[in-house]
């Protein structure tokens, strides 16, 4: 497998039980020889409140 593009949920945990963020991010991930990238974006913009306690 050279690639992988899709959809993935993003999530934060304090415990097992205590989920403090969930964000659905598009995902992709490259090979060439033996370098490996990666890069996630957020599916939806988020609101500038949300966007303060994402950073």
């Amino acid at each position: 497998m050279d690639s992988y593009e899709g959809t993935a949920t993003l999530e934060w945990w304090a415990n097992r039980s205590t989920c403090l963020g969930r964000l659905r991010v598009q995902v992709a991930v490259r090979t060439a020889g033996d370098t490996w990238t990666s890069e996630a974006t957020l599916e939806s913009p988020l609101a500038a409140e949300d966007r303060e306690s994402f950073d």
